[in-house]
């Protein structure tokens, strides 16, 4: 008799949602021997990947749950040991700085968390390590002459980009101030660039805009002048 590594018995998991509680799974059954491959198949929403994250424990927490059942693995029930290997994959990516959500624990991520916690992932936890390289580099590969004149730097702005909406308002706000250019801008979007004819290297600001000791002096202009200037045709 082939000796079974894997068994699942009557598995039911249920999501909590808004309009109550679903059915995911509703009593499935199946093993898998020694030496033996298993595939699940289905049609679409019939509960295959919910049987198999139920089963490795990657199903999320905090609206999902095994109602009955058990899997057992070479004798032991994972489903059983599901929070604590949930908790030691927490203490694992606290000890490397590493959101939850890159190893795929969703439990309390959301849509606007999870880009706080990439962005804070690249200040905190990788940029340590990219300036220890940059130095590192600069310190081994230049020449003394060197070391005063050139300077290594990574480039990580591409893991710093913000949603849409956010660059392009970052992007606008550089343009009317006069510090980006449209090239820059496609450059940074991967664009191919706009001519020199076409203005794709100018630097603009906003013509209304004066230094603060200018302000109001074509009010401050004596009256003669500018009748003078109304004789002239100005």
């Amino acid at each position: 008799m082939a000796e079974k590594i894997l068994d699942v018995q009557n598995l039911v998991v249920t999501f909590d949602t808004y309009q109550g509680s679903v059915q995911a799974v509703r009593g499935v059954s199946f093993h898998v021997n020694k030496k033996e491959t298993v595939g699940i198949v289905g049609e679409s929403g019939c509960g295959k990947s919910v049987t198999i994250r139920t089963v490795m424990g990657l199903n999320p927490k905090k609206n999902g749950s095994v109602k009955d059942g058990q899997a057992l693995f070479e004798g032991r029930d994972v489903l059983q040991l599901s929070e604590t290997r949930h908790f030691q994959l927490e203490e694992i990516a606290r000890i490397f700085r590493v959101p939850l959500h890159l190893i795929n624990s969703l439990d309390h991520a959301t849509y606007s968390n999870i880009e706080h916690q990439s962005i804070e992932f690249i200040k905190y936890s990788i940029s340590p390590w990219v300036i220890r390289i940059e130095q590192e580099m600069e310190k081994s590969l230049l020449l003394p002459s060197e070391k005063g004149k050139y300077t290594i730097k990574m480039n990580v702005d591409g893991l710093m980009r913000g949603d849409y909406k956010s660059r392009m308002e970052g992007y606008a706000i550089g343009r009317n101030g006069g510090w980006l250019s449209t090239n820059d801008i496609r450059e940074m979007e991967n664009m191919n660039p706009v001519s020199e004819e076409e203005g794709g290297d100018l630097y603009l600001v906003n013509g209304a805009m004066c230094k603060l000791s200018d302000a109001g002096i074509y009010a401050d202009k004596p009256k003669e002048d500018t009748a003078t200037n109304r004789k002239r045709g100005k």
